[in-house]
Parts: C-alpha cells; structure tokens; sequence
C-alpha cells in the first residue's frame, strides 16, 4: 500500500498532495484505459519446412489483432530453440520436415515440461497420422488443403482448452 505523503506549500503550510487531494474529491488526474475491448494476443511459432506454407500461415495469422508470430523455423531442432525464446502460446507444427518429425518434436516438447498448445499442420490426412499426433501432445489437427478454412479455428479451440480436428478427417 502506498503511503500519501504531505508536502509544503509555497507558504510555507503543510497541505495533502496533489495526488491524495485528486483521490479525495473521487478523480483520477488521467483517464482510466478501459480493459474490455483489449483483445489478448496469441503468440504464435510456426514450424514448416516449407517455406510457402510458412509465408501462408504468416499472411493469414498477420491479417488478425488475435495472433502474433513471434517466430518461424524451417526444421525440428530449431523448435527448441524458438520455443525457449520465445515462450509461445501456441506451436503450429508439420509432421514431416525431415531432420524430427512434428510428432517427435511434440514427444520431446512435453518431456522437457512446455505447456504450449501444438496445433499439427500437415498434408496427412490418414488416421493412423492424426492419433500419433494426438498422442505426442497435439491439441489440433488441421490438414494443409483447409489450412484457409480451419487454422484459426483450431488456434481458438486449443486457447479455449479445446481439440479441433479438420472436419475432413471426421468423414472417414
């Protein structure tokens, strides 16, 4: 608790601070910032040995106040290394990009302790792929050909404590 100290007057007499005089008569020298139309912002490291991809996620994600890309790696290892700079949110990662797979790199994410939400991004669309990632940690599935459609739906649902798996892999 802060303590409002007296203080001097040109006169010479002991008056109340500007400060406690303000709080006294029930305004604030400054306008309060209202909180509830800030949004959160997400921050987001993409992993994709595609660049293509990474230049399409990068577009999509830019075009919205929820999310910020604080990093982009082109290979498994250097997700530990982005992860430990950058603490993100969330983790989009592609299951096959060469040196350790996604789902390698989600197994050893959650031994080392990380808590980020991992959302797959991949052009696998088979069931044996979505239930290895699922149990390496993943907390989404989006296949490359809806990435438009559902990568930021599956961004909210894990946010939001939620699994998102793209609808197309529910048909089969």
């Amino acid at each position: 608790m802060y303590a409002l100290a007296s203080v001097a007057n040109y006169s010479g007499e002991s008056s109340a601070s500007p400060l406690k005089q303000t709080l006294d008569h029930g305004a604030l020298p400054y306008p309060l910032l209202k909180r509830e139309n800030v949004v959160p912002t997400a921050s987001i490291l993409v992993a994709d040995d595609n660049v293509v991809v990474l230049d399409r996620v990068q577009q999509l994600l830019g075009g919205s106040e929820e999310f910020n890309v604080v990093a982009t790696v082109t290979d498994g290892d250097s997700v530990f290394q982005a992860v430990n700079q950058n603490h993100p949110d969330v983790i989009i990662l592609d299951i096959s990009m060469g040196d350790l797979s996604g789902i390698e790199v989600a197994a050893e994410l959650r031994n080392r302790g990380c808590f980020s939400k991992i959302v797959f991004l991949t052009v696998h669309d088979d069931p044996d792929s979505l239930q290895a990632a699922m149990g390496a940690g993943g907390s989404a599935y989006v296949v490359k050909p809806r990435l438009s459609m559902d990568l930021i739906s599956a961004i909210r649902a894990v946010l939001h404590q939620k699994i998102f798996i793209s609808p197309t892999l529910m048909q089969t």
